[in-house]
């Protein structure tokens, strides 16, 4: 790990409703319309990012890894909307969860944590909406070939942390806390 690093602390999907994204993104990949690609071996995964930034030393990483480590969350069910472009540029396609009140709950929750041991991206602040990263469209593509949302939900049951990689992409996720599901 080198520092700076560039870090996503995010929800990682689990099940059904990552094997949905997954295959929703392999559409948009297979005739090189996105440069996000959540294949195996590309090493990207699909999440829901709650903070990006940088950490600038080593001790910071672990001090993140310890608080949140130790912080109290609760799971929560969601469903993840039609994907719509995130930017006027129609670069970036996202997709939204539907129970947005719990996750900048969740996100205030971690940036509270956190707060002194990073410098949040231009994206990655508290005041931006959790998202799902789908597509990133290196030209503009007006009749990008998904004409359904995911039908599956998903449940927040982990907080984990990745490096940034191109686009905003999460790479080498490690979970730092699992979270028990209960039903909300």
């Amino acid at each position: 790990m080198i520092f700076p690093y560039k870090f996503n602390i995010h929800f990682a999907l689990t099940g059904k409703l990552k094997e949905e994204i997954i295959a929703l993104n392999k559409e948009l990949v297979k005739n090189n319309h996105s440069a996000i690609n959540f294949a195996a071996n590309a090493m990207m995964i699909p999440h829901i990012t709650l903070i990006m930034g940088e950490i600038k030393s080593e001790t910071e990483y672990k001090q993140i890894i310890e608080l949140l480590s130790k912080a109290n969350f609760s799971s929560f069910s969601f469903k993840l909307s039609r994907s719509v472009f995130a930017s006027e540029d129609r670069d970036y396609l996202f997709m939204y969860p539907d129970r947005i009140e719990k996750f900048l709950c969740l996100k205030k929750e971690v940036f509270q944590i956190i707060k002194g041991e990073i410098k949040p991206s231009k994206y990655g602040g508290v005041e931006n909406k959790p998202h799902l990263t789908l597509a990133y469209f290196e030209n503009y593509y007006e009749n990008f070939p998904i004409n359904q949302e995911p039908i599956s939900m998903g449940v927040v049951n982990n907080i984990s942390i990745g490096q940034v990689g191109k686009h905003g992409t999460c790479l080498n996720s490690k979970i730092i806390r699992n979270v028990p599901y209960t039903r909300s």
